[in-house]
């Protein structure tokens, strides 16, 4: 995702919406910026539309990729949810289970790809990190609105979760897998049984962490 991030602030800006948080954003100093495809299934067409409004001349290798994950994603969504039906007793009606998850699953999915500035990026992203450095805030404290939000990140940590207790915790997870988060509609949905943690963003070091989630 380096090659969308780096392209010129007057491009990202063409990825705009009338609906909040459904386009390009940023915070001061571009300590986390972030851009959106609303309705990203692969049939939607509107991964090419995003594809072409980044880079005019074409970038067919960022739009295979982003087809490819945003694919994956809806399918994982869909088991998520499957397996959250059938564990609260939808049980006997496996066709309304699979309907109600796809619906869910595909209903507009929103592909979102975000970067988090490393708070040294001053320096070269070379060399080791100092171990004595103390994390910095790179998002603040918030919960997703929806059912589930299925993330991917790179090799950079600094996702932390919030328990039921009030307590911290850090979320490193292992190379190539998914994080799955429970939003608020999810903790809804289940009467408070499903908890929806607040999470947050907290970093040190040299790199720049990217990850990428629907």
């Amino acid at each position: 995702m380096n090659q969308l991030f780096n392209l010129p602030p007057e491009t990202k800006l063409k990825n705009s919406s009338l609906t909040p948080y459904y386009t390009y954003f940023r915070t001061a100093r571009t300590v986390y910026e972030t851009l959106a495809v609303v309705n990203s299934s692969p049939s939607s067409g509107q991964v090419l539309s995003f594809t072409q409004l980044m880079w005019p001349h074409g970038n067919q290798k960022f739009y295979e990729t982003m087809t490819r994950m945003s694919g994956k994603l809806i399918e994982l969504s869909k088991i998520i949810l499957c397996m959250l039906y059938k564990s609260y007793g939808v049980i006997g009606r496996t066709e309304l289970d699979h309907s109600a998850a796809d619906h869910e699953a595909t209903m507009d999915p929103l592909f979102r790809m975000m970067k988090y500035s490393a708070p040294l990026s001053n320096n070269n992203n070379d060399g080791d990190d100092d171990e004595d450095e103390e994390p910095i805030l790179r998002l603040t404290p918030h919960t997703d609105h929806n059912f589930v939000t299925v993330l991917c990140q790179n090799e950079v940590d600094g996702l932390m979760c919030k328990s039921r207790d009030g307590e911290w915790m850090k979320v490193n997870p292992s190379p190539g897998s998914f994080i799955v988060l429970a939003g608020d509609a999810l903790r809804v949905w289940s009467n408070g049984r499903i908890h929806a943690p607040l999470h947050k963003v907290m970093m040190k070091g040299k790199k720049d962490r990217l990850s990428f989630g629907m």
